[in-house]
């Protein structure tokens, strides 16, 4: 091979490393360090020549070898040839220090290789300056770190190797290993380069950063944030907390051109902190962070937006730079197009910029940022008409960094630095304590807003440690230690005690943890009057913080207007009212209660007319009283002995006009105290509202999640009432799990209450036809059910070009964001679907189209065209429009445009004969949607697809299947009978037997018409298997292939000719029935065979 051999000599490990990467990219080879042994070694004193030159030379030995070698455990890849046997490549070079300890010299080069490697396997895999950045690690070892979070063992298991060898790598690994010591959970990754020991970048996140991003998910900000050195820079992101204030919840220093950059530090945060995987609602990025595309497959309902500000500066830099004429102009014009109210609007700009603009620049606008104006144009904007923090968040930030980290740094220090900015005294150094205190001036009396403008400031020049532990947080003011309740509403200071005020160790710990400092509701302590700071002096004898004094506290915290006075004769129009202000009291005045008996409605006799059905539905009860927990007496006795119970109840009963239920007796004092250790574990939220059918804490833990089988048994045996119809939910639930265990189902209740709100389900068979045909889907809302609940659709396009169902959403009216969870739940059913559908249509009424883009990808987005004629021209005679027979021939026209130029004629005309309130209407909502309704626009495939015929031939069929105004146990029930057979009825034979008799002979197409005839009336069960499908007809059991082309009936292999059983499977499972190609195998049967 040449140019490199036995003797050649290197003065300096850069010499070589450049040397060698020229060799590589001339020869196309690929080689990796097997060993190698630096030129100092921390195990020995070095010798007086080498200082000097361990900067230089760096090792003693290299050697190197073929990255096909095959020999090298640890390589990420073992390479074959074509007959599958492993390469195991001789070819190696190694180099040792010469003989006078100034130079590196070959003293091995077997430059033979075994194999070719192809030019796009040497392009993907080949990178200048491996060899200098590396830092002499086993590739075994960086391998298998860079593919997970660091743990303490592989930290020793770096450093071991590091000792002496890589200095810098060793101090780096020192940093981690003092972070894991003071903080175990915090978050780490190691990434390095395939098969080379060379650091590409570092994920951190601490356990406080991951905190604040579980509380703060809904909008997160990421930048590039300083530049570390040369080859590294600093990527910070960043949530926003309960004070407006940006704070750090993951760092990635990485190397500059790290491919998949973004993807990583979004992937890294979401396995960091799992459950902000479907609450991160946007993601702002910088101007310079790019490949942002992929995002959306770690966070689907992620919105992506890049800073409006920054986008426009770099624009005008652009314009600067090429000197464009008319640059105010132009600049303006760009200011316009990124704060326009509307796509329409934007597009009058860009019209306007195209006029202006000179080429150059209109090319590097529409290639660069035309294509993405939906992240940072302001009628795309997540949060329309309110001013992004991004930049303030950022330049906020990038100002803590220069106080902790100078340019150029190491590693290690660039890692120390940052963790040094985790600290509670950095970010009370920022506080504007001012601010704070005039909120509370608004509110407050003169006296007491002095008393908290002063503990702000003191807060911000005190010097504290915050560490939480299960009863709340404890500060560490280095002389004492102050209990700060979970809540953050109360303190074991003095200073809280005496006043009932928030006091500097409520506002320190409030400001770590990110929640306001402003907050009203810290005052309403101090509104309980006197005799408060008596309870703290009964535990004045403990030492630190007493839990039992903090109790104390809390307890006298309850507004003075919830006392028996005020209980009394209070009413409540329905149980569940009742039960949100009882959770909501409870959790003030930290007490427990239960129901120590009721008798419920329905079961009363009545001597005159009994309470309307409603009623009865509303309030439950006719009578409950309520007790102390410690109505039995607590498990510890008194000074006397005695398991004395309290007295403590609450007794309501129902009104004589029998709508509503009033408080008749309260008695609120108790006789013992209750830890709040005791109230966190055994309090419960909706216990009431579950009491009377499940537990509310299951209902919001199952609501996140499909469920299951086993689920639905463990909610039944929880389940005691009809209430809300739940239990015939579940009921028909059990049944499809029983017969189709791999069902889909996901039940959503409404927060903290036992009522069903959606229930999304799909069954094996309708996942199946999701799989066979993804290309086209629609959905829409296709019958109200009742006066709560309306069901939606999703539908796909078989083999016969008829509307098959994938999936069931039953919903209550005036849900939410309907759109993305009905297409993410059906992209987690069946994952294959996200890439493979390219258009789906829907209904008029369906709101949040972006949410398509985000979960389907490469999907058109298309508006069903007949919906869009409706609503125009009922809009039309709305708003003024005279009658006029010309009217909906044009709107036609307008809908069934053959082309832009046939579009804007009809849209003129419409301007001539229509009121300009319409047009202006149209042009709002309708013109800028063009492209999702017009049919010039609409995806080919579909343009032979009646979309609204469609959807109203399952509309049909629904109304046709459902019982008249079902419950939504009912309905789920009638629409799981349409999947069994409902096909069979539309099937109509004589237009397919028409089409076999005009390629058939007539025998043979007498024989298909009659087995389609049998196909149509049979009753038959359906099994998939690995060969294919298994059909039972009641008396026999017939095998078919996967392509659904030959049977084992004796009718099939008699006569070669498509049987019954053949196109009931296919009618079943959406393949076509008319195919010439079920002939191939009796040719003789088609006309013109001789």
């Amino acid at each position: 091979m040449g140019d490199l051999g036995l003797g050649q000599e290197f003065h300096t490990w850069h010499q070589f490393s450049s040397f060698f990467d020229d060799w590589c990219e001339k020869h196309k080879v690929l080689f990796i360090i097997a060993s190698l042994k630096p030129l100092i070694s921390l195990r020995q004193n070095p010798l007086h020549y080498q200082p000097s030159l361990a900067a230089t030379l760096r090792f003693r030995f290299v050697r190197l070898i073929c990255k096909h070698s095959g020999t090298y455990v640890g390589q990420s890849t073992v390479q074959r040839n074509r007959l599958s046997e492993k390469i195991d490549c001789p070819a190696s070079i190694t180099l040792r220090l010469g003989p006078k300890k100034d130079r590196l010299v070959v003293i091995e080069a077997s430059l033979e290789h075994n194999h070719k490697l192809s030019e796009v396997e040497f392009a993907h895999y080949f990178k200048r300056h491996q060899l200098e950045a590396s830092m002499g690690l086993p590739i075994r070892i960086t391998n298998s770190v860079s593919k997970r979070f660091l743990a303490p063992d592989l930290i020793w298991n770096l450093e071991d190797y590091s000792k002496a060898k890589d200095k810098g790598m060793c101090e780096l690994l020192s940093q981690l290993d003092g972070l894991f010591k003071s903080d175990p959970g915090a978050k780490v990754k190691l990434v390095f380069q395939e098969d080379v020991a060379v650091l590409n970048s570092i994920f951190l996140a601490t356990s406080h950063m991951r905190g604040l991003v579980q509380r703060f998910p809904r909008c997160l900000y990421m930048d590039k944030a300083a530049c570390v050195n040369s080859e590294f820079e600093l990527y910070s992101v960043l949530c926003q907390d309960g004070n407006g204030r940006g704070r750090e919840c993951a760092y990635c220093v990485a190397r500059r051109g790290v491919p998949d950059l973004v993807i990583f530090i979004v992937a890294s945060l979401v396995q960091s902190a799992p459950d902000i995987k479907l609450k991160v609602k946007c993601l702002t990025v910088g101007v310079g962070i790019t490949d942002v595309d992929a995002v959306e497959e770690v966070l689907p309902c992620t919105r992506v937006q890049i800073c409006r500000l920054q986008v426009l500066e770099a624009l005008y830099r652009k314009a600067r730079e090429l000197a464009v004429p008319k640059e105010d102009k132009v600049r303006n014009l760009l200011h316009n197009m990124a704060n326009a109210s509307s796509p329409r609007v934007y597009s009058q700009y860009l019209s306007d910029l195209e006029d202006v603009a000179p080429l150059p620049f209109l090319q590097y606008y529409l290639e660069h940022w035309h294509h993405n104006k939906g992240m940072w144009a302001e009628c795309w904007a997540f949060e329309r008409n309110c001013d992004c923090p991004f930049l303030e968040h950022m330049s906020f930030h990038q100002q803590k960094l220069r106080s902790a980290l100078s340019p150029p740094l190491g590693l290690a220090a660039c890692v120390r630095g940052l963790l040094e900015l985790q600290v509670l005294r950095v970010e009370m150094a920022a506080l504007n304590e001012e601010r704070v205190s005039e909120l509370y001036r608004a509110v407050c009396p003169p006296d007491s807003a002095a008393l908290i403008a002063e503990e702000l400031g003191l807060a911000k020049h005190a010097n504290y440690h915050v560490k939480e532990v299960p009863e709340g947080f404890l500060l560490d003011g280095g002389i004492c230690s102050f209990l700060v309740s979970r809540d953050l509403a109360a303190c074991s200071c003095s200073i809280y005690v005496s006043s009932r005020r928030p006091c500097r160790h409520l506002f320190a710990t409030r400001l770590w943890t990110g929640q306001p400092l402003y907050d009203p509701s810290l005052l309403h302590a101090a509104s309980g009057g006197e005799g408060c700071g008596a309870l703290w002096e009964a535990g004045a004898g403990c030492s630190g913080p007493c839990y039992c004094c903090l109790w104390s506290i809390l307890q006298a915290q309850a507004p003075r207007g919830m006392e028996e006075d005020e209980l009394q004769e209070k009413e409540f129009f329905s149980w569940e009212e009742f039960s949100a202000f009882f959770d909501a009291w409870c959790e003030r005045r930290k007490v427990l209660f239960f129901v120590k008996n009721s008798v419920p409605l329905s079961k009363c006799k009545w001597a005159t007319a009994p309470p309307r059905p409603d009623v009865v539905e509303a309030l439950k009860y006719s009578s409950v009283r309520l007790v102390c927990k410690d109505f039995r007496g607590s498990s510890k006795p008194d000074q006397g002995g005695q398991h004395k119970g309290c007295c403590a109840s609450i007794v309501l009963k129902m009104s004589p006009k029998k709508d509503r239920l009033i408080v008749t007796e309260c008695q609120l004092a108790h006789n013992h105290a209750l830890c709040p250790i005791e109230f966190a574990y055994y309090f419960k939220k909706g216990y009431l509202m579950a009491n009377s059918c499940l537990p509310v804490r299951t209902t919001n833990k199952i609501s996140k999640q499909f469920v299951g089988g086993p689920d639905v048994r463990r909610l039944l045996s929880y389940c005691k009432s009809r209430d809300h119809g739940v239990l015939d939910v579940l009921t028909v639930l059990d049944g499809l799990f029983a017969s189709d265990p791999n069902a889909k189902v996901k039940l959503v209740f409404m927060e903290d209450k036992v009522i069903v709100q959606t229930i999304f389900f799909l069954s094996s068979r309708m996942m199946a036809l999701s799989r066979r045909f993804p290309l086209m889907l629609f959905f829409d809302r296709m019958v109200g059910l009742n006066e709560e609940f309306d069901l939606y659709s999703v539908l796909c396009v078989d083999g016969a070009g008829r509307g098959r169902e994938v999936a069931y959403c039953l919903t209550q009216r005036e849900t939410p964001d309907l759109l993305r969870f009905t297409l993410a739940s059906l992209v987690q059913s069946v994952p294959e679907v996200k890439l493979q559908v390219r258009c789906i249509t829907l209904g008029v009424e369906i709101a949040h189209l972006e949410a398509v883009k985000e979960l389907l990808p490469n999907a058109r987005v298309q508006i069903c065209r007949s919906q869009v004629l409706e609503t125009l021209f009922s809009k039309a005679q709305e708003l003024g429009a005279a009658e006029d027979e010309r009217i909906w021939p044009l709107l036609c026209r307008l809908a069934a445009a053959k082309s832009p130029a046939a579009y804007q004629q009809a849209v003129q005309e419409m301007k001539a004969i229509l009121p300009q309130r319409f047009v202006r209407y149209f042009q709002r909502h309708w013109q800028p949607r063009s492209e999702m309704w017009v049919q010039f626009w609409a995806f080919e495939t579909a343009r032979n697809v009646n979309a609204c015929e469609l959807l109203k031939q399952h509309q049909r069929r629904l109304l046709a299947a459902l019982s008249p105004s079902p419950t939504v146990a009912q309905c789920m029930l009638d629409l799981l009978a349409m999947q069994v057979g409902s096909e069979a009825h539309e099937l109509d034979e004589g237009v397919l037997a028409t089409h076999y008799r005009a390629i058939c002979k007539p025998e043979p197409a007498g024989l298909i018409e009659e087995e389609l005839g049998f196909a149509r009336h049979g009753r038959y069960r359906f099994q998939e298997t690995a060969e294919g499908y298994l059909l039972h007809d009641g008396l026999s059991e017939f095998a078919m292939d996967q392509a659904l082309t030959r049977c084992s009936c004796s009718i099939y292999t008699s006569s070669l000719l498509p049987c019954r059983h053949l196109f009931a499977t296919r009618l079943r499972t959406g393949l076509a029935l008319f195919d010439p190609g079920l002939l191939h195998r009796n040719q003789a049967a088609l006309l013109g065979a001789c």
